[in-house]
């Protein structure tokens, strides 16, 4: 993978999203800059 300076997501090693109680809602990484929340608007 080449690197790029606008590809900020590169920098990003552990993304994770929750709902108001602290528990884990399912993130899939699409691509170097895009992440995928399966419940987003339960997210906290």
């Amino acid at each position: 993978m080449k690197n790029n300076a606008m590809d900020f997501g590169q920098y990003i090693s552990d993304f994770k999203a929750v709902n108001e109680k602290a528990e884990p809602i399912e993130v899939k990484k699409l691509d170097v800059n895009t992440w995928k929340v399966a419940d987003l608007k339960n997210a906290a």
